[in-house]
């Protein structure tokens, strides 16, 4: 272990870093030209240096934990320590920002949109509301796929059903129901399927963008260089994104100024956060880029 602090009062543990680090690069060049899992890679300096130690990917440093015990001390006794994330390209320009609540870090907005999201979002009471969503859209697919085979039932041949895409709508058309009250694949009740389509692919590929670090991650110095226009496709992502999201929030509240902003009447997850956050000062946001940034972490990727 390595000790900081000129006193037993102040000492201050930390993670030992696994030798070989070079200036600037940290351990970066251990990894180039992998010819295995970089897990397994991990698991062996795991049994090499103990469940926990520290690596340095270019000028950032990174604990790596392998014991379920360690992890569980980080989730409880030192979840405070452990609770916010570095900045990052994906975090500023597909996370509005570093608005986004799941790539921001730790501050007042994190602690606002958590309780927020523990409390009303993500409740028993509110997903108790919000089951019939999912009851109806289980029938609803249900329904259109024995409509397809009835359909299908006069040719005498085998229908043939594409059951990935088929559970990916009905998964997908579940969230939209609960986040935005609109329906979007399948027949009958579907609102424009090309535009859930477009926010679908979008999404999908800025969590495939966000698993690569711009080399501004590692070398903050480099920020302005975009290497591998990781950077560029962000910002694309992020305009398709935003485009749909805030077609969204300004049709709720459209809808709002009809009933009363009282809050009666919240039938999905758009119209509580824009309950929850009326009258509520965030300096450097403001409340429809958070309920923006919220819509991206409450859709699913898959």
């Amino acid at each position: 272990m390595l000790w900081k602090g000129i006193s037993k009062k102040n000492q201050i543990k930390e993670a030992p870093q696994r030798p070989g680090a070079w200036p600037i690069i940290g351990h970066l060049r251990m990894f180039a030209g992998l010819d295995r899992p970089f897990y397994r890679l991990l698991a062996d300096m795991s049994d090499k240096h103990g469940p926990i130690f520290k690596l340095r990917f270019g000028m950032r440093p990174t604990v790596i934990v392998s014991s379920w015990e360690v992890a569980k001390e980080c989730f409880t006794t030192n979840d405070m320590a452990l609770a916010t994330r570095p900045v990052s390209a994906a975090s500023k320009y597909l996370g509005y920002n570093h608005a986004i609540f799941a790539l921001s870090p730790y501050g007042p907005i994190w602690r606002e949109i958590r309780k927020i999201a523990t409390l009303e979002l993500l409740s028993n009471h509110r997903l108790e509301l919000l089951k019939h969503f999912r009851i109806q859209e289980v029938d609803w697919s249900t329904k259109e796929l024995y409509k397809h085979w009835v359909t299908n039932k006069a040719s005498q041949q085998p229908l043939t059903v594409e059951m990935k895409q088929w559970f990916s709508d009905l998964t997908y058309n579940m969230v939209f129901m609960m986040v935005t009250g609109k329906r979007y694949f399948g027949t009958g009740n579907a609102s424009d399927e090309a535009e859930a389509r477009r926010f679908q692919k979008a999404l999908v590929h800025s969590v495939v963008l966000s698993e690569h670090s711009a080399v501004g991650d590692s070398f903050p110095f480099l920020d302005y260089v975009d290497i591998g226009g990781f950077k560029k496709d962000m910002k694309k992502m992020a305009i398709d994104l935003d485009s749909v999201s805030s077609s969204w929030v300004k049709e709720h509240r459209q809808k709002r100024i009809g009933r009363g902003a009282s809050g009666q009447g919240d039938n999905d997850f758009i119209d509580v956060m824009i309950t929850n956050l009326e009258g509520t000062d965030f300096s450097d946001y403001d409340p429809d880029t958070i309920i923006k940034s919220t819509i991206l972490v409450s859709t699913p990727t898959q």
